[in-house]
């Protein structure tokens, strides 16, 4: 079962990706202060086909990928950075606590995130390589699967590579975070 860490990490097993804003409180399963809540148990496995070698000055040695994922904009996840172009490869999970009303019209955020060359400005934190979003599973409704990842380029959008992901939503526990 994950559990919230000290150090705002959410652990479930293996890897563990790190909550990136906003932190959980003891209070937040009270239902004065929120609405209904869900949980959405996710499971990160790799990336396939992402990031042209060609299209950067950066070895494909030195590229590191992390991935960025969220159902709200403040409560954003990330994993750690791994080598591995062009299949970069996470195993990390988290479980994503959010309000039940999402359900209806909510998606899971992926992004990729990339090595930043540093002779382009904006890029010193990393750059998105790719991108999608993944409309949510119905209450107990398990999604697997290989989903498709788009790079905004010049010209509008491109399709690029495909995230290996599972996801599961169900009631709060209450250790979920």
């Amino acid at each position: 079962m994950a559990h919230c860490n000290n150090n705002g990490t959410t652990s479930c097993g293996s890897r563990a990706l790190k909550k990136n804003r906003v932190s959980v409180e003891e209070d937040d399963y009270s239902s004065e202060n929120q609405e209904s809540q869900v949980v959405l148990s996710l499971h990160v496995s790799h990336a396939e086909e992402i990031d042209n070698p060609s299209h950067s000055n950066i070895p494909c040695d030195d590229r590191r990928y992390k991935v960025v994922v969220w159902v709200e904009p403040d409560n954003e996840y990330k994993s750690g950075k791994v080598y591995g172009l062009p299949n970069p490869k996470w195993n990390g999970k988290v479980n994503i606590k959010f309000g039940a009303s999402l359900l209806h019209w909510g998606f899971l955020h992926v992004e990729v995130v990339g090595p930043g060359d540093k002779s382009e400005p904006g890029t010193s934190h990393g750059k998105s390589v790719s991108r999608t979003r993944i409309r949510l599973p119905k209450m107990n409704e398990e999604i697997k699967g290989r989903f498709g990842l788009v790079k905004i380029g010049g010209h509008g959008l491109k399709a690029e590579g495909y995230i290996i992901l599972s996801m599961l939503v169900s009631q709060p526990t209450r250790y979920s975070t």
